[in-house]
C-alpha cells in the first residue's frame, strides 16, 4: 500500500504542473482539499527574511483563477520540469519535497528559462484520493521575466 500511496502523490504533483501548463485551472483548484493553502515565497538576501508573494485559500485560489482573463496577461506559455525528491508517509498524512523548473514559450515560439525553486507539499488522503493540503513554492528565482499572479 505505502508504494500505491506513494505513486499516487508522484502522480499528483506532477499532475499539477501539466494543470497550470494546460490552463485548466479548475482541475488544478481540485487537487487542493476543502481546507488546502497554496503560498508563493522567496528568501531576499538583502532583507535577510522570507517574502510571501501569494498565500492564498482554495477559494481565493479559485477567485484568483476565474478573475485571471479579465486582467492584462503574459500570452506566453509555461511548461514546468518537476522532480519529486522525497516523500514522507504516515498514514493518511503525507510530506513531499520537490524541485522544479519552469520554462516559457512565447507567441514566436522563443522559449526561455522562466524561475526555478521548490514545492513543499504537506498533502492527506480523503475517502477519494490524496490532496494537496499545503503547498509552498519557495522560488529561488526573483527577478522574473514576465511577473504574473498565477502560481507556479
Amino acid at each position: 500500500m505505502p508504494d500505491d500511496d506513494r505513486e499516487s502523490i508522484r502522480t499528483l504533483i506532477a499532475r499539477s504542473g501539466r494543470l497550470l501548463d494546460a490552463g485548466r485551472f479548475a482541475e488544478y483548484v481540485e487537487l487542493f482539499a476543502a481546507d488546502g493553502r497554496y503560498q508563493l515565497e522567496a528568501h531576499s538576501s538583502e532583507i535577510g527574511r522570507d517574502m510571501v508573494w501569494l498565500s492564498l485559500d482554495r477559494a481565493e485560489l479559485a477567485d484568483l483563477f476565474r478573475e485571471w482573463p479579465l486582467h492584462v496577461r503574459d500570452a506566453a506559455t509555461r511548461t514546468h520540469l518537476i522532480a519529486i525528491d522525497e516523500i514522507e508517509l504516515d498514514g493518511t498524512h503525507a510530506r513531499a519535497l520537490s524541485t522544479f523548473a519552469v520554462y516559457r514559450t512565447d507567441e514566436r515560439g522563443r522559449s526561455e528559462f522562466y524561475c526555478v525553486g521548490r514545492y513543499e507539499d504537506e498533502l492527506r488522503a480523503d475517502a477519494a484520493a490524496w490532496k494537496i493540503n499545503r503547498r509552498s513554492a519557495r522560488l529561488e528565482t526573483r527577478l522574473l521575466v514576465t511577473p504574473t499572479p498565477l502560481p507556479v
